[in-house]
């Protein structure tokens, strides 16, 4: 099944992803700008979650980073440090991470995915806001 696009005040052109079986737009909170995916099920996107979710997007980028950083710091420093690397501090470590894209999921979690500034190699964080609002734990992935 093809979604028409939506014109969204807050979220702006969401495209649909007919392989993906979301909407697709872009952040302008980050250089270069992020991604907003809003999945899809029976009953479409969540759009009210979606929209919670952008107008808060400063605030709960800080909360993920901070997950992030409390999370996988000591893993950093214990596993992920070459030869002649120093230890990252929990700012350096924030400094380096770069918001990728937020998943709206249909029951309203949200999962936010950052570029790890080479601190895992390449890998992606991934922190996931449940619909309660509390967060799981970090994690790294790819």
């Amino acid at each position: 099944m093809t979604y028409a696009p939506i014109d969204h005040p807050r979220l702006g052109r969401l495209e649909y992803d007919d392989y993906r079986h979301w909407y697709a737009g872009r952040l302008g909170v980050a250089e270069p700008p992020a991604t907003l995916y809003v999945s899809c099920d029976d009953d479409g996107p969540n759009l009210d979650a979606a929209d919670r979710v952008v107008a808060a997007l400063d605030r709960l980028r800080e909360e993920a980073e901070a997950r992030a950083v409390a999370d996988l710091l000591d893993d950093k420093n214990g596993n992920w440090l070459g030869d002649d690397d120093a230890d990252e501090t929990a700012e350096s470590f924030r400094a380096k991470m770069r918001l990728q894209s937020v998943v709206i999921e249909p029951d309203g979690g949200a999962s936010f995915s950052f570029d790890d500034g080479d601190l895992f190699w390449g890998h992606t964080i991934m922190v996931y806001r449940a619909p309660d609002g509390t967060w799981d734990e970090a994690d790294i992935a790819g």
